[in-house]
């Protein structure tokens, strides 16, 4: 594993670290052995665990918030600084792209820059949803066992607009969003 910072950042504990071939991809420590099998849900809530036995802890829900807050802030500011297609979704995020632009001319540093900006906001968005993960910690709630049954209800909701759809003789995809939010509420006010 090695730092991805300057020399003078190595030893802070917010280094970022760049895998090497044939290495994990954490670093050693507390946090290194947290599983990545069951999700990244599930492993943000251990991470978090370890963490707030190590004493990494909030003094109160109300920080925790705070940071939600701040960290929605900076996931608006990472989008905005982003290339976006019509719809709004950011482009140009590749995954195994070379985060680097140094040395690259024209296009090739436009598109690396392109991909650094999206994960960029991909990173603040991942942010947002750890810190979400700390206030369902905090509150003794299970943020997988919360998303889950939000998931079921929605699909619950869904078949409702469905079967709703089907029995006045339209496809749901044929309706409005204005209809579709008519059958939405109807299928909130049956449970």
């Amino acid at each position: 594993m090695v730092c991805d910072c300057p020399d003078e950042a190595a030893g802070s504990p917010v280094a970022s670290w760049k895998e090497e071939p044939g290495e994990a991809s954490a670093p050693e420590g507390s946090l290194g052995s947290v599983s990545a099998d069951e999700g990244a849900l599930r492993r943000a809530q251990e991470i978090s665990r370890r963490a707030v036995r190590a004493g990494f802890e909030w003094e109160s829900l109300d920080d925790v918030w705070s940071q939600v807050d701040e960290e929605i802030a900076e996931l608006k500011e990472a989008y905005a600084a982003a290339s976006h297609d019509a719809d709004g979704r950011v482009v140009g995020l590749a995954h195994d792209a070379d985060e680097r632009v140094v040395g690259l001319t024209g296009e090739e540093a436009g598109e690396a820059s392109a991909a650094r900006l999206a994960r960029e906001a991909e990173l603040e968005m991942g942010d947002v949803l750890f810190s979400l993960v700390n206030v369902a910690r905090r509150m003794g709630l299970d943020a997988e066992a919360a998303l889950a049954a939000t998931c079921d209800k929605f699909c619950r909701r869904w078949a409702y607009m469905e079967d709703a759809a089907r029995t006045r003789g339209v496809a749901l995809e044929s309706l409005s969003v204005e209809e579709q939010n008519k059958l939405w509420s109807e299928a909130k006010k049956l449970e």
